[in-house]
């Protein structure tokens, strides 16, 4: 993108994109949304790699990427950029998605969704959300495990937020905590752990069902398997 009359908008990738130049000794990450930027704008995107491999301008405007690259006010955790419920969400990194309210269809409704706060932010496009709530390369809409805990979505009871996978009687509190959410992943979730499990005598603790559990989880690991897909959304 060369012009300055040229500008991309309301866009985002999860793709991994490598550059394996001859005159480098190592691959690294190519451009996320564009190869070369010498003119133009971006705005209100993101990329899980630097949006740009070459940028000669500061043409880049509410735009992130997750990996090293850009200025530092670009450069944001996977935690930081699922965190926002709304744009400028209070509670996150001070003025992150700012502007993106703005990025509406010609009805006024909002491009952006932004989810928990486990999730990226996904696209509305035509009443269609398309979402990548992980930033593994598959749609939530094609991928067996959306929240990226390794339990699949038929046997998580709580599908879209990787805190927790285990729901014994099904009253909407997890029984433990995956072994991957640390204390910020506990507070992120907004679920509150279930200290009485009516399936066991209420019996504060409890893990009853859990060898079913376990047996599913095997099972899903051997019955379940996904093709990895990248793409740009726009």
């Amino acid at each position: 993108m060369w012009e300055d009359q040229s500008s991309m908008s309301t866009l985002f990738s999860t793709a991994t994109v490598i550059d394996n130049e001859t005159t480098s000794p190592h691959w690294k990450p190519a451009g996320g949304l564009l190869g070369t930027q010498t003119g133009g704008e971006i705005r209100n995107s993101f990329s899980m790699i630097p949006l740009v491999r070459d940028t000669a301008t500061s043409g880049t405007f509410y735009s992130y990427e997750v990996s090293e690259g850009g200025p530092p006010h670009r450069r944001l955790t996977l935690a930081e950029l699922t965190c926002p419920t709304s744009a400028r969400d209070p509670a996150c990194r001070a003025g992150l998605f700012e502007a993106w309210e703005k990025s509406t269809d010609t009805d006024g409704t909002p491009f952006w969704d932004f989810g928990n706060r486990l999730q990226l932010p996904g696209l509305v496009l035509n009443g269609r959300l398309f979402r990548d709530s992980d930033g593994d390369g598959l749609l939530d809409e094609e991928d067996d495990d959306i929240d990226g805990d390794g339990v699949d979505n038929l046997i998580d009871a709580f599908p879209d937020n990787p805190a927790a996978s285990i729901d014994d009687n099904g009253n909407g509190l997890p029984d433990a905590w995956n072994p991957d959410c640390d204390a910020t992943c506990q507070e992120m979730s907004q679920l509150t752990l279930d200290n009485l499990d009516s399936n066991s005598g209420d019996e504060p603790g409890s893990s009853a069902g859990g060898v079913d559990w376990l047996f599913l989880v095997f099972s899903g690991m051997l019955g379940f398997s996904s093709s990895r897909r990248n793409r740009v959304f726009s």
